[in-house]
């Protein structure tokens, strides 16, 4: 699954969405989601706080994204790509480094 799921109880279920809240107020440009319910609950936090729908982009998966997020990012972007070895965000890395 993705952000927050290994937690337990009220902390885990808060995870997500104190992720998105604190994305929203970094100032982040491009949210590039990708999982299952927890993502959706990061995403709903990040719209909250003034991240705008435009700007967030949801994928089912990490092969799915990773062709998508390479284009997106424009020189000189900064990316900080986080998530569960479940959701395999790594694929995502692999493919950006592939094309930088």
């Amino acid at each position: 699954c993705g952000w927050g799921c290994r937690g337990s109880g009220a902390r885990g279920a808060g995870l997500p969405r104190s992720g998105g809240a604190a994305a929203a107020r970094a100032g982040v440009s491009l949210i590039a989601a990708i999982g299952g319910p927890a993502m959706d609950r990061f995403v709903e936090a990040a719209r909250r706080g003034g991240v705008p729908p435009s700007a967030i982009h949801r994928f089912v998966d990490s092969r799915t994204a990773a062709g998508a997020v390479a284009g997106l990012l424009r020189p000189g972007d900064v990316v900080l790509v986080k998530g569960s070895r479940g959701t395999r965000t790594d694929v995502v890395v692999d493919h950006l480094v592939a094309v930088a």
